[in-house]
C-alpha cells in the first residue's frame, strides 16, 4: 500500500508537467497568480493548495484538474 498523499500526488504532477511544458517555476507562477515560492512548495508536496489554484494550474497545463489528482505510474523498469 502507498504512503503517498495527494499532496504528494499533485507535487509529482505539477513538476512533471511544468517540466515538460519547458516553464520554470517563476513563469507557471506567473501565469497561475501566485508567487515562485508558492509554486515551490507544492512541488514539494508542502503547499495546501485551494480548489482555486489547482484549476489554474490544470488549465494551465491543459488538462483536466483530475490529472492533477492521479498518481503517476511507476517506470517498468524489467528489461525484456
Amino acid at each position: 500500500m502507498s504512503t503517498r498523499t495527494y499532496a504528494d500526488t499533485v507535487a509529482m504532477q505539477v513538476k512533471l508537467l511544468r517540466v515538460r511544458q519547458r516553464l520554470s517555476q517563476h513563469q507557471l507562477a506567473e501565469r497561475v497568480a501566485v508567487s515562485q515560492f508558492y509554486i515551490g512548495k507544492i512541488e514539494r508536496g508542502d503547499g495546501n493548495l485551494t480548489l482555486d489554484v489547482l484549476c489554474k494550474l490544470a488549465t494551465t497545463f491543459g488538462v483536466p484538474p483530475a490529472r492533477l489528482l492521479q498518481p503517476l505510474e511507476p517506470l517498468n523498469t524489467e528489461v525484456a
